[in-house]
């Protein structure tokens, strides 16, 4: 599909050879919920205050329970982590809008696990060829790393070596255009997201200054991306985050500068994004400011939970699993400030809520039912944590 006059994007790629350094979630699928005792949970945070880098947790799905386990890795505000599929290796944005002397580009970080111990050892760090990085997807194979570059408006292409490191040689493309409607906030492209399809023959994009998501055909031998569709919001909405149904039939973005869902339909053969619905993630009463954060969907594909910054609580909707429209069910306070990020634990049966400006985590149990969030314990005291993402203890 052709981008409309108002948001042509130059395909640029550049591909760029630099000295590797040893200084430094894709959507819900069909795969079933992981159970066990065995988990590690880091919690990478921001390092503009008190963060030190990511933090390491012993996890227990069957309770939610999380115990300290130390600073896994000392590295600069990993605000976005995914590990590979054989869980051997974790990958973290540097959002910063300098690196090594270099403008305009923040940085990615390769590290390998220990299961034993939970640190994270560094393999190496490169350039993210754009400022600000604040997101990743890494393929099913583990040889590909995309990452998105915020203020950058650019996506990467890192290839992944074998021993987990990153490639020297990346590819960049370039987002040009802007929507304006926000004047402040979409003045540029704003690539804030990346998701592979389950095949990784495509890759899905949101532009939050462009109204757009973006889907490319991905290459798997050459990571090579190429324009294959796009998909628009309403003017001003801010496209964020998506999280895809368990069968690919439905899609569903968060938006941030709107705080509203764009429910689509999918074609996942012919990778297409049609929207059908738009609901706001607030009470109707409420009057303050808002932005809308992270999305994700129950594994039962039941229910969809999007996070709101401003109001600091969860939304909650039902999912029908006919036509995939959302119906509001309720909003749970997220027990902090500034809700940024949240994620449902590797069993399902947890949801842990980041509280980016109060410096805590909050555990919540996720009624298979209807839904519902329930407190679990007190919060827990992370300096601005920014993303979670699990491990097993092999």
């Amino acid at each position: 599909m052709r981008l409309n006059k108002y948001f042509l994007m130059s395909a640029v790629l550049i591909a760029t050879v630099v000295p590797s350094m040893l200084d430094s979630q894709t959507p819900a699928s069909t795969a079933k919920p992981q159970t066990g005792k065995n988990w590690i949970a880091y919690v990478g945070t921001y390092t503009t205050a008190a963060g030190k880098g990511i933090y390491s947790y012993h996890y227990n799905p069957a309770t939610g329970a999380m115990t300290s386990m130390a600073v896994a890795a000392t590295t600069v505000s990993p605000s976005f982590m995914v590990v590979s599929p054989n869980g051997k290796f974790l990958y973290a944005v540097n959002e910063a809008k300098r690196f090594n002397g270099r403008t305009n580009s923040g940085s990615v970080t390769a590290f390998k696990i220990n299961h034993e111990t939970g640190a994270l050892d560094e393999l190496n760090i490169l350039p993210s060829l754009g400022a600000d990085p604040c997101h990743l997807a890494i393929d099913h194979t583990g040889r590909w790393l995309i990452v998105a570059n915020y203020t950058g408006g650019n996506l990467a292409v890192i290839p992944l070596h074998a021993d987990g490191s990153l490639d020297i040689t990346t590819r960049m493309y370039q987002h040009t255009g802007a929507s304006g409607v926000d004047p402040a906030r979409q003045e540029a492209p704003h690539v804030h997201s990346v998701y592979f399809s389950n095949d990784d023959k495509f890759l899905y994009s949101s532009d939050l200054g462009q109204d757009t998501v973006y889907i490319y055909a991905f290459d798997t031998i050459t990571g090579k991306l190429v324009e294959h569709g796009t998909a628009k919001t309403a003017p001003g909405a801010g496209p964020r985050h998506l999280a895809f149904s368990p069968d690919r039939k439905f899609a569903y973005g968060v938006n941030e500068l709107s705080a509203t869902v764009t429910a689509y339909h999918a074609n996942a053969v012919q990778a297409t994004l049609e929207p059908f619905e738009s609901l706001s993630t607030l009470p109707a009463d409420f009057t303050g400011a808002k932005s809308g954060a992270e999305i994700a969907m129950s594994a039962n594909g039941r229910f969809l939970y999007a996070s709101n910054r401003g109001h600091d609580s969860i939304a909650t909707f039902r999912v029908s699993p006919t036509d995939g429209k959302l119906t509001a069910a309720g909003y749970t306070p997220t027990r902090g400030k500034t809700p940024r990020f949240f994620t449902l634990d590797p069993a399902g049966t947890h949801l842990i809520a980041a509280n980016q400006d109060s410096d805590s985590l909050a555990i919540f149990t996720v009624n298979q039912q209807t839904g519902a969030l329930t407190p679990v314990g007190d919060t827990l005291s992370v300096p601005n944590p920014a993303s979670v993402v699990f491990a097993r203890i092999q």
